[in-house]
């Protein structure tokens, strides 16, 4: 394959400068190869590595020679451009290579290596800047050359302009109200205006002070504007409305203002104290809410809650009474149950009668003249009626059975709806459900 490499810029703009490259295919036997032909360059080293790659999937072939043009602005390794790449590889001195790839016949053409030509018309890059080679008209938006004492600046859209050097607006400077020393147009000194009178700045005395004739508030006294005397440890100043003077501090002693003694207080002396004799004979002095008060010397508490000062009588007992909100002493057993229902676990349904945890829960209320004794004694029963069941679980599952007798743990324990059983012991008919009319006595029977 013959190859002719030219490096050319199209024109003096960065995004149109290229390298062209042109070459010819031929096949082993020298007739050259037709095309189009999908080509790869790549740009590379002497190790080599790859540092750009351009593809292009159809490049035409005129009698085997292919011509291919390669963007400076062409993305290569690294994030950079081929253009920076070039310039890089040059400033490391290190030489780069053009590398040829027939993608369609599978073939790897040797590199060529990328040199200067004799005389370069225009530079990429450059590295220095000849005297005399730049004038001001070389730079973008400088239409013509800048006038005397004027320089060069960028005018922010890309483009230079030609602006006076002066690096200022400022031509001279005039004192204003409480300064002294101007007009200055080139150099010298500004100062404060020192004094009392109107738009000066009034200045510290030799002691630290400000003269009196400063202050002109109409509204501050005149002898506050005096010196103040000089006080002692201890002492405070104390104006008596037209002087100041020294006086012990009494901060901590109250010389001016009247208390006076509420309910159940005494002052005596410049001294509270309680004064029990507010209370009748045979009480004595509480606090509570909302202060101090008066009891009955007899009477103490329980917990905080107060004990009545009746007398009680023979084998009373303290009981509490939630309307008086006190104990109280009552006989004996009054206040107790007074019924089956006063029991936790007692309970009265109709004309029947339940005793223990749980018994009888679910009866309906009616007259079924039922008695359950024992935990959980007929609890499921509803509406059977005249049932006695004596012991634990007895008749526990009964609903609707009727007129029978269960004695014993478990006896009758199933029977949901049987009626006219008798059941005594431990376990008595204890499977039996819906059967009636049955007798059966003793541990385990039926």
């Amino acid at each position: 394959m013959a190859f002719i490499m030219t490096m050319a810029l199209s024109s003096l703009s960065f995004g149109t400068e290229k390298i062209s490259y042109s070459g010819r295919l031929t096949a082993a036997n020298g007739a050259p190869i037709t095309g189009p032909v999908s080509l790869t360059l790549n740009i590379v080293t002497s190790a080599p590595t790859i540092l750009c790659t351009v593809n292009d999937a159809a490049v035409p072939l005129s009698n085997g020679v292919f011509h291919f043009e390669v963007d400076y602005g062409s993305s290569c390794s690294g994030g950079k451009t081929l253009r920076q790449t070039l310039v890089d590889s040059i400033a490391a001195s290190e030489e780069v290579f053009i590398q040829v790839v027939d993608q369609t016949n599978s073939k790897t053409y040797p590199s060529q290596a990328i040199t200067s030509t004799p005389l370069a018309t225009v530079a990429l890059e450059a590295t220095s800047v000849t005297t005399g080679s730049l004038v001001n008209t070389s730079l973008s938006g400088v239409a013509a050359n800048c006038a005397n004492n004027e320089v060069i600046a960028g005018d922010g859209s890309g483009n230079f302009k030609c602006i006076p050097a002066s690096t200022g607006s400022v031509t001279s400077i005039t004192a204003g109200t409480g300064l002294t020393g101007g007009a200055i147009t080139s150099t010298g000194t500004i100062a404060v205006d020192v004094g009392t009178t109107s738009g000066k700045i009034p200045q510290l005395d030799g002691s630290g002070k400000l003269a009196t004739s400063v202050e002109t508030d109409p509204t501050v006294t005149a002898f506050a504007k005096t010196s103040l005397p000089t006080c002692g440890a201890g002492e405070v100043l104390k104006s008596d409305g037209t002087s100041f003077s020294c006086v012990t501090d009494d901060s901590g002693t109250d010389t001016d203002t009247t208390y006076t003694a509420g309910t159940g207080l005494d002052l005596t002396a410049g001294q509270f104290s309680v004064d029990a004799s507010s209370c009748a004979a045979g009480e004595r002095m509480i606090f509570g809410a909302p202060g101090f008060g008066c009891e009955d010397a007899d009477a103490i508490s329980i917990q905080g809650n107060d004990i009545d000062n009746a007398a009680p009588s023979d084998n009373d007992v303290l009981t509490w009474n939630n309307t008086t909100s006190k104990w109280e002493p009552r006989a004996a057993g009054v206040g107790g149950a007074e019924s089956v229902d006063d029991l936790s676990d007692g309970k009265t349904a109709g004309n029947s009668i339940y005793l223990g945890t749980n018994t009888g829960s679910a009866d309906s209320g009616t007259t079924n003249m039922n008695v359950g004794v024992g935990h959980e004694a007929l609890q499921s029963n509803t509406t059977g009626w005249s049932n006695t069941a004596v012991g634990g679980w007895a008749m526990k599952n009964n609903t609707t059975g009727y007129s029978n007798t269960a004695t014993g743990n478990f006896s009758l324990y199933n029977n949901s709806t049987g009626g006219q059983n008798t059941a005594y012991g431990y376990n008595s008919s204890r499977l039996n459900t819906t059967g009636g009319q049955n007798v059966s006595v003793g541990h385990n029977s039926l």
